[in-house]
Formats: structure tokens, sequence, C-alpha cells
């Protein structure tokens, strides 16, 4: 084995931004402990005897958690670049987030390396004025060793891969090419609204999810997203179904993305030539969307339901069906309406609801799906497996999932370098085998969610990869860390 040459620390999703609660209600920061991160920042920027970077794998600061001027509106981009700027400049110099830019300041002055990537939630960073935002509120002087990677592009160091990985996430896949396009326009003054379409993942969030977590604070903590937000977040508010629909006219063609190869997905621009969804309508976008997470007949009952439920008529529960997505629908349906029931204390509606309830989450989140060393979106873990197994890296590094993971496969090692922002964890009593168990920890934790009393189920799991590598470039040992409180 070598000797230590150079130490990469890696962190993404940190997730800065939001307006703070007021009167210990969360409000809308995803990233509550920002001091503890400063204090990371800090300690590894220690001298020593390696050189040190530290690199901020995507999703730095959260524009879409920031409120336009009108109060409880957001947008899925801050088309104009200098309310960016002027967002960005806030949340350095303004915010309860001042302490981590004053620490990325001081780890710059140390002349460490510092490098920072685009993430899905942070697109306004790639504008020219936001870079420039950037640059003053980091104090970047000559000489100091700052790169921001901005552009589509993949870290490639030695032997080792890190990118955000929302590139395999087909909600989230970022148009860089229009993007290009738009920054283009953006400096020379020229109009460029409408130029770029933001991520279908970034409307969602915008003009569904936030709104619902006005009501809901858990909404956007609960991990893994997959395919059955839709249904949930539908059930949760079903007065919302015109807008999801409209959500939905963008979510469809996503569908369609996939990918060429593991790790190549399909472009954009190549999306709209290729067949819909199977037998579903592509004038219905929120049926075919729905059909891509359920199957046809069942996105077909659940939108009759959601229907009904609109209506004031009381729906009734099948448990037959034990498909994961059946499950989803039937728990997920009745969420609106238990926290109306909870509300009003009326145990035997509660009760009947329970054993859907149950089920719906046991689809979300199972006993693995914050066991680190398996991955529960195989999509990201077959990336990994195809990028090493070209030749060139043998450690792969993503983010974006905020579940950190670290896994040794036939051609190298997977690594995600988790979140710094708050995850919620349903507790394993609800997931018990044992009936009575499982019924009495979920009528619990249903009453507890739906009146927002939620700090027993916050997890915050800080963690971040670890890569020590040899003058030649080549890691001598890359690990998953957890940040240990100081």
């Amino acid at each position: 084995m070598g000797q230590l040459a150079h130490q990469v620390f890696v962190i993404s999703d940190l997730h800065l931004g939001g307006r703070a609660g007021e009167q210990g209600a969360r409000g809308f920061q995803m990233m509550t402990h920002p001091d503890r991160l400063a204090s990371f920042i800090d300690a590894i920027g220690h001298p020593g005897p390696s050189t040190k970077e530290l690199i901020i794998a995507g999703d730095f600061v959260d524009f879409l958690a920031q409120e336009t001027a009108t109060p409880g509106v957001w947008t899925p981009i801050i088309e104009d670049p200098q309310r960016a700027a002027d967002q960005l400049e806030q949340l350095a110099r303004g915010s309860s987030f001042s302490a981590v830019f004053e620490a990325l300041e001081a780890f710059l002055a140390r002349k460490h390396k510092l490098t920072l990537m685009l993430g899905n939630h942070d697109i306004e960073l790639s504008f020219p004025q936001v870079r420039s935002a950037l640059a003053r509120v980091l104090k970047k002087e000559p000489g100091h060793d700052f790169t921001f990677l901005y552009d589509g592009e993949a870290y490639a160091l030695g032997d080792a891969l890190i990118e955000h990985g929302n590139r395999y996430d087909r909600y989230n896949i970022v148009d860089h090419d229009k993007l290009r396009r738009l920054r283009s326009l953006q400096s020379r003054g020229q109009e460029h609204a409408g130029i770029f379409p933001p991520p279908a993942g970034s409307r969602l969030v915008a003009e569904v999810m936030n709104p619902i977590k006005s009501k809901y604070a858990f909404v956007d903590l609960l991990k893994p997203e997959n395919e059955s937000v839709i249904p949930i977040l539908l059930a949760l508010e079903p007065d919302f179904i015109e807008k999801i629909e409209q959500v939905a006219r963008v979510l469809a063609p996503s569908i369609t993305h996939g990918l060429k190869e593991d790790d190549l997905p399909v472009r954009l621009s190549e999306a709209s030539a290729k067949a819909g969804v199977a037998g579903l309508d592509p004038s219905e976008p929120l049926a075919s969307t729905l059909g891509a997470a359920m199957g046809e007949s069942e996105a077909r009952r659940f939108l009759a339901e959601i229907d009904e439920a609109r209506q004031g008529e009381d729906v009734g529960v099948t448990l037959a069906d034990a498909s994961a997505f059946s499950a989803i629908r039937q728990g997920a349906q009745q969420l609106a309406s238990l926290w109306r029931i909870a509300e009003a204390g009326l145990d035997g509606p509660l009760e009947s609801r329970l054993p859907a309830l149950r089920k719906a989450l046991r689809a979300l989140q199972g006993d693995r799906t914050f066991e680190r060393a398996h991955e529960t979106e195989p999509r990201y873990l077959n990336a990994a497996k195809a990028l090493c197994a070209r030749g060139r890296f043998r450690y792969v590094v993503f983010g974006h999932t905020h579940l950190a993971r670290e896994i040794t496969h036939e051609h190298g090692v997977y690594l995600n370098s988790g979140t710094w922002a708050d995850l919620m964890r349903v507790p394993k009593a609800v997931l018990s085998e044992d009936d009575a168990v499982a019924t009495e920890a979920l009528r619990r934790f249903v009453k507890d969610i739906t009146e927002n009393r939620l700090s027993e189920y916050i997890a915050f799991m800080p963690t971040y990869v670890q890569l020590d590598m040899a003058a030649d470039g080549r890691v001598l040992e890359g690990h998953v860390r957890d940040d240990v409180a100081r």
C-alpha cells in the first residue's frame, strides 16, 4: 500500500435554505444543524501531513425551498438571476446557515481545495450572476483552490468518480443542453424566460410537495422518494388533483427517459421519440404517471377512489390485493382522512384504517431502508457497477438519495455520501411482524404525525465519504463515515 498524500472528504445534500419555523415548528428547512456542519468543515481543515480536499457533491443550497416574493408560493426555477444571487447572499450572511459559509471561507483561506458540484435543488448556482455571488460569499481570492463543476460533468479523481447521482433519476435529470443556452442568454442580458425546463421533480416539489408540507411537515423527510410519491401526495390532499395533473404532464414524459445502459441515461431530447407506457392514453398524463407506478388497472381504480373521496364519500379498504403499490394506494388514500379522524378522536374509523396504513408504510420504508450495505434503489448501484466495469474507476461516489451506502461489488466499490439534512424514520415497531405490537405503535405514530409532533421520528445522521489517496492518484482506502459530534 502506498503512502497517504491527499485526503478527500465528500459531503452532499446539505439543503441550505428555506424559511425557519416559528415557536418550535419545523418551517421549510430540511437542514436544521448548520453549526454541526460548520464544526465538521472546521475540523477537517486543521493542518496535517497530507493535503485536504472537500467536495460538496450537489444540493449544496436548496433554492426549491425558497419562497417567492409571495409567501406560500414556490417556483421550480428562479429565472431572475439577480433574485437568485440575492437569495444566496441572504442565506450566507443573514440566516442560520451563515456559520457554514464562514467555515467554507476559512477552509479556503487555509489553502485547502474546495470542489463544488451542481445538484438538482441548486441549479441556479450555475447562473453567471449567482456564481459571482458565490465567489463573494466565499471571499474567493487569487490563489484559493476552488473548482465548481456545473455543466453536467462528473469529477474524476484518480480511480474515483464522484457525481451527484440525479443523472440516474428520471424525474430529476437536468437538461444541461438547455441550461447552457439559458446561461448564454443571461450572460448577454438577453431574454431567457422559458428557455430551460426545470426537472419534473422540481415542479413536483415546488408546486405540490411544498404547499402540502404547510400542513404535513413530514412529507419531504420520508425517504426514499420513489414511485409511491404521487399517490401519497394525491391521497394527502385530494383537492390538489388539478395541480398534480398539471405536474403529471411534465412527469409523464420522464417515464420514457430510462437508461440506454445502466450508466448512460437517455438524453432528454431523445425521450420524446420513445414510445409511451403501453396501454395508457398519453392524453391522460396523471393516469399515465400513476400507471407507471402501479399498473394501469390500479391507477384507474385509484383515481376513481380519489374522485369519490373528493365528494366526501367514505371509501372502503380492501386488503385482498397484497401488491406493494396496492398497499400504498390503500394506506395512503386514507392519510388525509386520518388527519381529520385523529383530530376528532374517533377511534373506531381510525382503527379500521390502521392495517392499510401499516402496509403502505412497510412498502415505503422496509427493514433495510437504512442499511448501509444494501441499496434499496437498484438503479444507483447498477450505474456504479457499470461505471466501474468500464475499467477506469474502482470507486464511484454518489449523493442525491439521502441514504448512505457502502457496497463492495464485483467491479469495485459503490459509496453514497448520504445527507446532512434531516430524515424521518418509520418506527421499527410499526414494521414488526407481531400484529399487536405493530398496531399499537402505528396508532401512536399516526396521532403524532397528523399533529406534527415529529421530533421522536426525525433522524439526523450526518455522513461523509473519506477517500485516502496516494501520490499517484489511486485510492488507498475509501469508506462512508459518520460525523461524530464535536
